[in-house]
C-alpha cells in the first residue's frame, strides 16, 4: 500500500475513533447498541476534536521523501571498501577490506546497508539504517554489528551542496563502561566513490580521527 493511501486510512480510523469516544451515554439504545460512528460531514470536514484537512495534508507532506532523501541515493549500490582503524592517537592504523551493499527501502524513505569484512582476523558483519526526519529536520542513523550487542545511533545535518552529511552523538563504550562522544561524516566524491570518517576523543580530551572507509563502486 502506498504511503499516502496508508496515511489516509489511518486518518479515517483516527477520526472514527474520535467520533465514537465523544458519543454520550444517551446515544445508546436500550439494547446497549451504539449508533453508527460519526465521521466527516457532507462537506468532508472532520468532526470536532479530530485532525483538520490541513493537519492531514501536513502529515502527508512530512511523510513524503524530499531532497535530503534524494541526497542519499548516490550511496545506493554494491561497493568495495578499504578500511583503516586507529585505536589510539599516533598508533599505526589497522587496515582491512570488505563489501557494502546499500538500497533505498520503504519507497525511498530510508537507506539500508549491509557490510561484510574482517576485524583483525575475525569475520565482521554490520547493518545500518539511515533516514531523514522531515518533522525534526535532521538525519538519523543507527548501526548494529557482530562486535557488539548494542545499537549505535547518531543525529546529522547535510551541507548546502548535498554532498556531505555530518553526524554526532553519544554512545556507550563497552571498553570504558560509559557513554562517549563521537562524530562521523559521509562525503560523496562522485557517483562512484564516497568516504566515511569517524572521530572521537583521546585520553587527552582532544578530537582525533579513528576510522576511515573509502568505498568504490563495483
Amino acid at each position: 500500500m502506498k504511503g499516502r493511501t496508508l496515511l489516509a486510512v489511518l486518518g479515517s480510523l483516527f477520526l472514527a475513533g474520535q467520533a465514537m469516544s465523544q458519543e454520550k451515554p444517551q446515544d445508546k439504545d436500550k439494547a446497549g447498541a451504539k449508533p453508527a460512528a460519526k465521521t466527516a460531514d457532507a462537506k468532508g470536514q472532520a468532526p470536532a476534536g479530530g485532525p483538520s484537512a490541513e493537519d492531514m495534508a501536513k502529515m502527508m507532506e512530512l511523510a513524503t521523501p524530499g531532497q535530503e532523501h534524494a541526497a542519499m541515493k548516490p550511496l545506493v549500490g554494491n561497493w568495495t571498501c578499504d578500511v583503516s582503524v586507529t585505536m589510539t592517537p599516533g598508533a599505526p592504523p589497522d587496515k582491512s577490506s570488505g563489501t557494502m551493499r546499500r538500497e533505498m527501502i520503504l519507497d525511498g524513505r530510508y537507506l539500508s546497508e549491509n557490510y561484510e569484512g574482517t576485524w583483525g582476523e575475525m569475520p565482521f558483519k554490520g547493518h545500518g539504517l539511515m533516514g531523514y526526519d522531515r518533522a525534526q529536520n535532521q538525519y538519523q542513523a543507527i548501526w548494529i554489528d557482530t562486535m557488539s550487542t548494542g545499537m549505535w545511533h547518531q543525529i546529522g545535518k547535510g551541507d548546502s551542496a548535498g554532498k556531505k552529511i555530518t553526524f554526532e552523538g553519544e554512545n556507550f563504550d563497552c571498553m570504558e563502561g560509559k557513554k562517549k562522544w563521537g562524530k562521523s561524516t559521509i562525503e560523496i566524491t562522485s557517483n562512484d566513490k564516497h568516504t566515511m570518517k569517524m572521530f572521537t576523543k583521546g585520553p587527552d580530551g582532544k578530537e582525533f580521527q579513528n576510522f576511515e572507509m573509502t568505498c568504490t563502486r563495483k
